[in-house]
């Protein structure tokens, strides 16, 4: 059985290896966080909730979610880990969306004065928040882009291989209208989507997941 020590050593390494930065970093930010694991459809604030706190997911992954007037969710992101997520900046501020887990996630909460204390202190630090804000801009333009410019069978593709990641897996599997919802689209087309998908042997389902087994022939049907 693995003692605290142990324990510790672990979650400070996969906190490195989330943000990329210094052992030294990890350990600062620890020392100042809440190691916590969440499970399946958490919220961890809630859109229109003040919010003072970062989420650094280390494993699992966070949905952005917005509720509109008319009362329709959308999933804006989902953030997977390495994402610094939450707040940041001086002042307490309503948050534009809802963060919520998907599948059984691995964070650490960290107060947003903390963040900007380390960061101040720490250029190894900021230079990973700074990688970790860039990297989340890209992901939501390249999202944005899609929207404009993909079909709707096309933004299904992509959010396919978005979800996977470099594994390939989507675990749990995917659920038709939400996906649906987050590409705006029809859960009708949706499940005609995966239903091809799953004929052609582009990916398969298996012990609650869904796994991609031709990657490259699920990119060159994002059109």
């Amino acid at each position: 059985m693995q003692g605290p020590h142990t324990e510790t050593g672990d979650d400070i390494a996969a906190i490195a290896s989330a943000l990329e930065c210094s052992l030294r970093a990890a350990q600062s930010l620890y020392a100042m966080g809440q190691p916590r694991i969440a499970p399946h459809a958490v919220t961890l604030v809630h859109q229109g909730d003040e919010a003072d706190s970062n989420w650094l997911i280390l494993d699992g992954n966070v949905r952005c979610e917005v509720l509109s007037p008319e009362g329709r969710n959308t999933v804006v992101a989902t953030h997977p880990p390495g994402d610094l997520i939450g707040h940041f900046g001086r002042r307490p501020r309503a948050m534009s969306a809802s963060l919520t887990t998907h599948g059984i996630t691995r964070l650490l909460t960290v107060g947003t004065s903390q963040i900007e204390r380390l960061g101040l202190a720490d250029s190894d630090f900021a230079l990973a928040v700074a990688r970790s804000y860039a990297r989340q801009s890209g992901t939501l333009l390249d999202r944005l882009a899609a929207r404009i410019s993909l079909t709707a069978v096309g933004r299904i593709h992509a959010r396919l291989l978005e979800m996977a990641g470099p594994d390939h897996v989507i675990e749990p599997a995917p659920i038709v209208a939400a996906l649906a919802v987050s590409v705006q689209t029809t859960r009708e087309t949706a499940s005609r989507a995966i239903s091809n998908l799953e004929r052609r042997g582009i990916i398969r389902r298996e012990a609650g997941r869904l796994v991609i087994q031709s990657p490259r022939m699920l990119e060159e049907l994002v059109v």
